[in-house]
């Protein structure tokens, strides 16, 4: 004969909702009204049964078994039939933020179009499809995940044409980013984060060669970012985030100098969680302002994005 007992569990490492409750609650784990559904119901604070974590306490109700207490029963079989008709939590307890190195592969295809007004003259070079690479190394500093550093790098390859009457000397061009930034998550899941970042942009500067030839020339450019991503969809490993940024030159160097650079960028993507990583795609346009001692230009990049992210 079982008693009830009121009870409640700190989430460990490597826990799931279905594990535990195989292991407090008689009856079948899945289904409309298996133990897992009546767990889920007793923590109405958890929006996602995929995404709990470590150090979270969850209530057990009234039905727990003290016949099976955590520490002594058995574990949870190696595999449970499922019928297709029910579903199963398969991602442990967001990995605990346990694993704290995460570094993220990201393949990226874009057009670059550069506007220039030199001497009064205007002068525009539009790219054909560019392709490059996104890597990002990122560090958890805390158990919640709630503090993280990142070290990145982003190239990109462009080749430039130009208008029928003008001619461009140069028109292979390689674009560069390297950046260090600092970032705080916040949310249940750590699903929002803010962060400023600190970066060295080789940019390309469309200039008069002579007559009506054109060059690109490249310019270093140091800047300051702040970026804010946010989740704005989610179903159970799925979601949908917007972001946002804005930045500045800090200072320049090369043999053109600018006085001022401002720029903003937008996007849009989805995110698939699972237990060893994240799978990103998106899209994201970035529009670059600079003022020249001799010219004006701006600067717009389309990007669509697909990474694959790993917890190291």
């Amino acid at each position: 004969m079982h008693t009830t007992l009121a009870a409640s569990y700190v989430l460990k490492q490597g826990d799931t909702l279905s594990t535990i409750a195989h292991r407090n609650f008689e009856g079948r784990v899945y289904g409309q009204n298996g133990s897992l559904s009546k767990l889920i119901s007793f923590n109405p604070q958890i929006k996602n049964p995929n995404i709990i974590i470590v150090g979270q306490s969850i209530e057990l109700g009234e039905t727990l078994n003290p016949d099976q207490s955590l520490a002594k029963v058995p574990e949870a079989p190696e595999q449970l039939t499922v019928p297709s008709t029910e579903t199963k939590d398969r991602l442990p307890a967001e990995e605990s933020w346990a694993k704290q190195t995460y570094l993220r592969l990201s393949p990226v295809l874009g057009y670059r179009r550069i506007d220039s007004t030199i001497a009064g003259s205007s002068a525009t070079a539009l790219s054909n499809l560019g392709y490059g690479l996104n890597l990002d190394w990122q560090q958890r500093w805390d158990d919640t995940g709630t503090w993280r550093t990142s070290l990145g790098l982003k190239v990109m390859s462009y080749n430039f044409e130009v208008s029928d009457n003008k001619t461009l000397s140069d028109p292979s061009q390689m674009y560069s980013k390297l950046y260090l930034s600092g970032s705080y998550h916040y949310g249940e899941a750590k699903e929002h984060f803010l962060s400023a970042a600190l970066g060295i942009d080789r940019e390309q500067i469309l200039a008069a060669s002579s007559g009506s030839d054109l060059g690109i020339e490249s310019l270093l450019v140091p800047s300051l970012e702040l970026y804010s991503r946010h989740r704005i969809l989610n179903h159970k490993s799925l979601s949908a985030y917007f972001d946002a940024a804005l930045g500045s030159a800090l200072s320049s160097s090369g043999t053109v100098n600018t006085k001022t650079s401002i720029y903003w960028q937008t996007g849009l993507g989805l995110s698939y969680k699972r237990a060893w990583g994240t799978v990103e795609s998106g899209i994201n346009f970035k529009n670059l302002d600079l003022s020249l001692e001799n010219a004006d230009q701006t600067t717009k990049d389309f990007g669509i994005i697909l990474g694959v992210g790993f917890d190291l």
